[in-house]
């Protein structure tokens, strides 16, 4: 038995452009418009408790989403630094999120926010370990940008093609290492890529432009 959820689903070609500056000719999710079919084994999306929509295949090698066991991971670890579902509902401005969670060291979250020509970056980091439990939020700050430095992260953004990525075509599996999760939303759309220690590249690149915007202290050996 099937259930259809009110909330989210794929545009196959949806082709509009946006201050994200990138022509989106892709599959991302329109959070106003349309709905999704899951399995009730994976329940329903609002009451999962879960930051990321759930998993839903569109053919044999992709699909969109994160499943079961990796969402509620990742959850854990950004409803213990008190951070918010973006997915869901009005947000009223533009927002990318990185959750970068290593394995052995603390987790950490960095949001760029853009509202109307406001730009403002938060970043907090927590006293656990990425691959096991979250702990407690031991640094917490704000930082005004410049439109400058919005532009110069959506330049990296599309030169990553953020929002061309299936986000579940990762398929090279690891046991220790690092997960770097993007996420982006605005009032309509909505789009998570996850990467498993990303080398260098245009992803990291636009992950480590963020991290470079912080005042963490992040020792070169420790930025995996």
């Amino acid at each position: 038995m099937r259930t259809v959820v009110k909330l989210l689903t794929i545009i196959l070609t949806l082709i509009t452009t946006d201050s994200f500056g990138q022509t989106r000719v892709n599959l991302i999710i329109n959070k106003q418009k349309d709905t999704l079919e899951t399995d009730l084994a994976d329940k329903n999306i609002s009451d999962s408790g879960f930051y990321f929509p759930v998993a839903t295949r569109i053919d044999s090698d992709k699909c969109i989403g994160l499943d079961s066991f990796t969402n509620e991971w990742y959850s854990k670890h950004l409803r213990a630094m008190n951070e918010s579902v973006l997915y869901e509902g009005k947000l009223n401005k533009e927002i990318f999120r990185f959750t970068w969670l290593r394995t052995f060291h603390n987790p950490i979250v960095i949001r760029i926010e853009k509202e109307n020509d406001s730009v403002h970056l938060f970043y907090k980091m927590t006293n656990g370990s990425g691959g096991y439990e979250p702990g407690e939020i031991v640094i917490d700050k704000r930082k005004e940008l410049t439109i400058n430095d919005w532009e110069k992260f959506i330049y990296l953004v599309d030169s990553c093609h953020f929002w061309s990525t299936m986000p579940c075509e990762k398929l090279i599996e690891g046991l220790d290492g690092s997960q770097w999760i993007l996420e982006g939303a605005t009032n309509d759309y909505y789009q998570v890529v996850d990467k498993l220690t990303p080398k260098r590249g245009s992803y990291y690149d636009c992950c480590n432009f963020l991290i470079e915007l912080t005042d963490l202290n992040i020792k070169k050996k420790e930025k995996y």
